[in-house]
């Protein structure tokens, strides 16, 4: 199964250090389509089996050939599917393509995942924890450079990288993070900040991208731009924009602990209630309380015992097939939310916080 090939008690490129409760992970991807082959949207069945084939055995030859796996959609299970996809390593779109396609994955403390006949002829993104916009770039680059010595790329000296959304020409690049911003989303503050993404040039995203909704008020932040920029300049778009996102947050959790803590003190200390006490939790809840048992971290409402700090992964390990993964075992939706209440329980059942009474 494809899932032996990771962890199962943690996400190494998921986990953030004590102080990093904001951005959660670090994402910059590439398109790239081959010369001399049509666009996907006008491909036959016959030719996108070609694409997939030319490109598995370049990818074979090469030396990222030797670093991973590659993996057809159309082999695996629909669990193991939906697995890549709760771990952000593929897309949704491709996870649901009944076209020929397929994933060519490597493995490490980071993520590198290269998606084949998803959009476009191939999609190359290097994920690291936290803020990591450069090694996440370089990484990027350094697999991009060895494929094109492999592979002959569409490319246009006026237009740059073709790509099949006329938006994504130029570079071909986007640097996203994927953020956790309950002070914003408590003080009803988002539209104010989305505006202020828009005059960045970034766009907001839910929990898995675009058309997906937002859960445990987590949201994936990217640059929007690609055509007429150098790799340089939309970096310094991301980096630029990071600095307004994790301020505004900032600015918002200081106004929550000065203006509005007991407000917030009540709050969290329901949700350690709920953790505490319930019997079963959807996803969408757990990761509601999740967020909340966080930002109580972050106003210094619940304190940690000093040997651990909130375990970010958790957000993806509470998701239904991680569940399954961690039992083995095939479970009912109501048989999955009792398991995710028992799972959170013993995650941080440990913290000085959990163990408190209440008068």
């Amino acid at each position: 199964m494809i899932w032996d090939k990771f962890p199962r008690d943690g996400i190494p490129w998921f986990a953030t250090n004590p102080g990093e409760d904001i951005v959660l992970t670090t994402r910059v991807r590439i398109a790239r389509n081959l010369a001399e082959h049509k666009f996907l949207t006008r491909c036959n069945k016959r030719e996108k089996t070609g694409i997939l084939t030319l490109v598995k055995e370049n990818l074979v030859n090469s030396p990222l050939g030797e670093l991973g796996s590659y993996h057809r959609m159309q082999d695996l299970s629909s669990d193991e599917k939906k697995f890549l996809v709760e771990r952000h390593l593929i897309s949704s779109d491709l996870s649901a393509s009944r076209e020929p396609s397929g994933v060519f994955l490597l493995e490490g403390d980071h993520a590198l995942s290269i998606m084949i006949n998803e959009e476009d002829h191939l999609r190359t993104g290097s994920i690291y924890p936290g803020y990591n916009l450069e090694n996440s770039f370089n990484r990027l680059k350094s697999v991009d450079e060895i494929l094109a010595d492999y592979l002959s790329y569409a490319y246009s000296s006026r237009w740059g990288y073709l790509t099949a959304c006329p938006t994504n020409c130029g570079t071909a690049m986007r640097a996203s993070f994927l953020c956790h911003l309950p002070g914003i989303v408590t003080l009803n503050e988002f539209e104010k900040f989305r505006e202020g993404l828009i005059l960045r040039d970034l766009s907001v995203r839910g929990f898995y991208g675009e058309g997906t909704q937002v859960y445990g008020n987590i949201f994936q932040i990217y640059t929007n731009k690609s055509l007429g920029m150098t790799q340089n300049g939309l970096l310094d778009i991301a980096r630029e924009g990071l600095e307004f996102i994790t301020g505004f947050e900032r600015q918002c959790r200081k106004k929550l602990r000065e203006e509005l803590f007991f407000q917030m003190e009540n709050k969290v200390w329901r949700t350690v209630g709920i953790i505490k006490y319930a019997k079963a939790l959807s996803s969408s809840d757990a990761l509601k309380y999740l967020s909340t048992i966080w930002l109580g971290y972050s106003l210094k409402i619940l304190m940690s015992n000093g040997k651990s700090y909130f375990p970010s992964d958790s957000f993806i390990l509470v998701q239904p097939t991680h569940l399954q993964l961690m039992l083995e075992a095939r479970l009912t939706s109501q048989e999955r939310d009792v398991f995710r209440a028992q799972y959170i329980r013993r995650k941080l059942s440990s913290e000085e916080w959990y163990k408190v009474s209440m008068d």
